[in-house]
């Protein structure tokens, strides 16, 4: 977990990826869909706090469920609430794992952002 938290270029820059535990930058992130290929969907980038202003960061072990409110995404806004997994964390920041959109993204958030929430039992 830690390995990922030290990973010199995640955080930086407005359009992300995740790639290998790091995020890389791209002038469009972009993800193919489908075995065939053609068709190709824009993926809209949580923003993520700088670097410099989170602290020092320790592991979230195991994950947690968590809400995260007013979420910005580049090109849409802000979103009101979005369902995360914490995975880390400092005394001002959490960084959240999101599947919104059907592709996982991270970003560091304010911890005043964050709450915990349970997970709904399975219906079998």
């Amino acid at each position: 977990m830690l390995k990922n938290l030290t990973c010199p270029n995640w955080g930086y820059g407005r359009r992300r990826v995740s790639v290998g535990g790091c995020l890389e930058h791209h002038d469009h992130a972009r993800a193919q869909v489908g075995s065939s290929g053609a068709q190709e969907v824009l993926i809209h980038a949580a923003e993520s706090m700088p670097l410099d202003s989170i602290g020092i960061p320790e592991p979230v072990d195991p994950p947690q469920c968590v809400n995260v409110r007013d979420l910005r995404f580049e090109a849409i806004g802000m979103l009101p609430f979005v369902k995360a997994f914490a995975v880390a964390r400092s005394d001002v920041a959490v960084y959240v794992e999101i599947a919104w959109q059907g592709r996982l993204q991270r970003a560091w958030v304010p911890r005043d952002t964050v709450t915990t929430r349970k997970l709904t039992p399975r219906r079998d």
